[in-house]
């Protein structure tokens, strides 16, 4: 008797479903074959084997560049990617990433790949740059610039 009346009490009726969770989304919506391009260890794809990977590079590249962590090298190589072959486009992120005070790294990457950028988007880029908290180290390195137009920027 005791045994019916436990099973009697586990029994719900009208019980609500339970609600299955959706799958996590990932935090990069850049293509996966562009990140794993980009994380290779050896032989390096060229920034234009990049580009081919992707029907907008910059987007892809920009977006990858702001929201993939690990490994930290498919970030950086993304962003000299956007200096080497995209930097009037991709000059309002290249003046974001600069003056960003936890993207040390990215504005060393920007200024030293600068020379590659149509000087006017380096002018510009680096002018952000001096003006934010980022300045010492980019001044010490647009000194060195083979750009005469960048030099200028750094007496």
């Amino acid at each position: 008797m005791l045994g019916w009346l436990l099973l009697a009490g586990c029994r719900h009726k009208d019980t609500e479903p339970v609600p299955v969770p959706e799958p996590a989304v990932p935090a990069s919506t850049a293509p996966d074959a562009l990140l794993r391009a980009l994380s290779v260890r050896d032989a390096e794809p060229s920034c234009a084997a990049i580009d081919a990977l992707t029907p907008d590079p910059v987007a892809a590249l920009t977006t990858l560049a702001d929201t993939v962590t690990m490994p930290p090298v498919a970030p950086m190589r993304a962003v000299r990617c956007l200096v080497q072959l995209h930097a009037a486009e991709a000059e309002p992120a290249l003046s974001r990433w600069i003056v960003d005070p936890a993207a040390e790294g990215y504005a060393r990457l920007i200024t030293d790949e600068l020379a590659s950028a149509p000087a006017e988007v380096a002018v510009r880029v680096v002018t952000a740059g001096l003006a934010g908290p980022h300045a010492a180290l980019i001044r010490e390195k647009v000194r060195l610039a083979a750009t005469p137009e960048l030099r200028a920027l750094a007496p």
